[in-house]
């Protein structure tokens, strides 16, 4: 099973040198400070539309955003766990560390 992250090219440096959960780009969201948390979605399109509704919150520029792919067979699955944050959704988890870049693929959208 494949799940998706999407995030911002600008953080991609950072991705790569310490892992997709290292570093937090919502420092105001409260239940991700400091936790080592991953979000992924089972639709490429509902990880991006987390990464649009993040430039929302933060009055952000509009930034080039990435989609990762990650396969669910390369991650400790005592780690993943149903998204907390959204009620009866089936397709959004959450990840309770830090995923390494070498087990990222970004997404090409056509």
């Amino acid at each position: 099973m494949l799940l998706y992250h999407a995030t911002y090219r600008e953080l991609l440096p950072s991705i790569k040198l310490n892992g997709l959960g290292a570093v937090s780009t919502n420092p105001d969201w409260c239940d991700y400070q400091g936790k080592n948390l991953v979000y992924l979605a089972t639709d490429y399109n509902i990880a991006e539309s987390y990464a649009e509704v993040g430039l929302e919150v933060k009055n952000l520029p509009d930034w080039d955003i990435i989609i990762f792919e990650v396969d669910i067979k390369n991650l400790n699955k005592n780690k993943l766990l149903k998204d907390p944050n959204i009620e009866n959704s089936p397709d959004t988890f959450q990840y309770n560390g830090i995923i390494e870049y070498k087990l990222l693929k970004e997404v090409v959208k056509c």
